[in-house]
């Protein structure tokens, strides 16, 4: 019986072929490609839904709030983003039904990339049809609106809670450790976007257990690889030299595309895992 030690070097011998075999890097890049496109589309269809409800400062707040667990914090980049996330909150505040359906159409782009991305990992004979991509792209989408939305009320409705009813009744109580949780969800809400990812977007399902542990280890590369992209960011003064005023710009779409990477690595894994435990429940349609 071979040794833990061989095992692992098969394991990771393996990985590194399936990786080359399905080329993710390439794969990661024609994602950020169309992730591009889309995440303006998307952060204006999620303020025009808060803003609905909630007034600007408060979507400006929770946008930020929401975004800054997932990208490195660079010099600059929140100043960057929050003067960008001011005007588009003005921009999806005018939004229309016509704007709100295009919006809607573009912020799927990326999810449907995903999506063909995944199915190639897990080596999918019959993918999805074209209709039945956009549609789960869809759901995603209304998902993350959503929960957009609600963390906008919550938001807004804790300072008014905690001067307007007295302290120690079981609302405030309530309240307060519900908001002070939403506070540590960042490791959390990796790992579950992750394992939904996995799950659900491919046109088949992987197993269960398998999925888990490939979404557990996304979510540690994923907030390692954020550490070290700051250290790597801090030297390197070339991108300034080259890129000037856009360097926050350049090295943010950098991030995107190693983040990717790591997230199609997660997969791999999880495909991986199945095949070498030949459990045929994670070949299920």
């Amino acid at each position: 019986m071979r040794s833990r030690f061989q095992q692992a070097q098969a394991f990771a011998r393996k990985l590194g072929a399936n990786c080359m075999v399905h080329d993710i890097t390439s794969l990661a890049a024609q994602i950020a490609f169309y992730a591009m496109f889309s995440l303006l589309p998307l952060l204006i269809l999620v303020m025009y839904g808060a803003s609905l409800v909630v007034p600007h400062r408060i979507i400006v707040e929770m946008v930020l709030g929401a975004l800054r667990p997932y990208y490195p914090d660079l010099q600059n980049a929140n100043q960057m983003l929050e003067n960008s996330l001011n005007k588009l909150s003005d921009i999806g505040a005018r939004a229309g039904l016509v704007s709100f359906i295009s919006l809607a159409w573009s912020a799927t782009s990326a999810l449907i990339a995903v999506q063909q991305a995944l199915d190639r990992i897990f080596e999918v004979g019959v993918p999805r049809s074209f209709l039945a991509r956009r549609a789960i792209a869809a759901l995603f989408l209304v998902a993350l609106v959503i929960l957009a939305v609600v963390s906008a009320l919550a938001m807004a409705l804790y300072p008014w809670v905690v001067h307007h009813i007295p302290a120690g009744t079981w609302f405030v109580t309530a309240f307060t450790r519900f908001s002070g949780v939403t506070r540590m969800l960042y490791p959390l809400s990796l790992f579950v976007t992750c394992f939904v990812v996995y799950r659900y977007l491919p046109s088949r399902r992987v197993n269960l257990n398998c999925t888990i542990l490939g979404a557990l280890a996304a979510t540690v590369l994923l907030d390692l690889a954020r550490l070290l992209f700051v250290v790597y960011a801090a030297h390197a003064v070339t991108y300034h030299a080259v890129y000037g005023g856009l360097t926050v710009v350049i090295l943010l779409i950098f991030w995107m595309y190693i983040a990717l990477i790591i997230l199609l690595l997660g997969a791999e894994i999880a495909w991986l895992l199945e095949q070498t435990g030949g459990d045929a429940g994670g070949a299920e349609p």
